[in-house]
């Protein structure tokens, strides 16, 4: 649920808090909120340590193994497709036909 704000905002508020730090923290989102020199005090005592790299690929080795993950339109689909492009991602075909048909 953290992966959307649309869905993080509407979740008891750890979720939402948790979501709003997970995109500041790792693609910048809103950092004009922050305190000035926040940011540079943060990452001085939790150095990034090529953390969107490193999430990146987590990413793709957490669904190699399981394609239901691989979800079309899905931030881990836009990662997998950009990532390892080698790893099918489901279309919107195969998701309507695994689930109930037409």
């Amino acid at each position: 649920m953290h992966t959307s704000g649309g869905i993080a905002n509407r979740k008891r508020p750890e979720v939402a808090l948790a979501q709003a730090g997970i995109v500041a923290d790792v693609f910048a989102i809103n950092r004009e909120q922050l305190p000035p020199g926040y940011a540079e005090k943060a990452h001085q005592e939790l150095p990034r340590l090529g953390l969107g790299t490193a999430l990146a690929d987590a990413i793709v080795d957490q669904v190699k193994g399981d394609r239901r993950k691989r979800v079309l339109g899905s931030a881990v689909g836009d990662v997998v497709r950009e990532k390892a492009s080698s790893v099918p991602v489901s279309t919107w075909d195969e998701r309507i036909a695994a689930g109930w048909g037409e």
